[in-house]
């Protein structure tokens, strides 16, 4: 298990980490290829999945390697 940070600044117990690729659409309805950081959240009661946009993920888990 790992300490991180998300991205409303709240800490989070993970199980898992990986870096996966996403089509989201432009302004202009074109689709592009973003990077994203999927993690297994491990909360007191369930776990669930939750995605991070990977340049903000690395800006407040600098030391966390994906």
């Amino acid at each position: 298990m790992l300490n991180i940070i998300d991205t409303d600044n709240k800490p989070r117990v993970v199980r898992t980490i990986k870096k996966i690729k996403h089509l989201i659409k432009d302004i202009n309805g074109n689709e592009i290829l973003t990077d994203f950081v999927e993690v297994m959240v491990v909360g007191k009661e369930r776990e669930w999945i939750q995605y991070y946009p990977l340049e903000d993920f690395k800006k407040l888990n600098p030391n966390v390697s994906i």
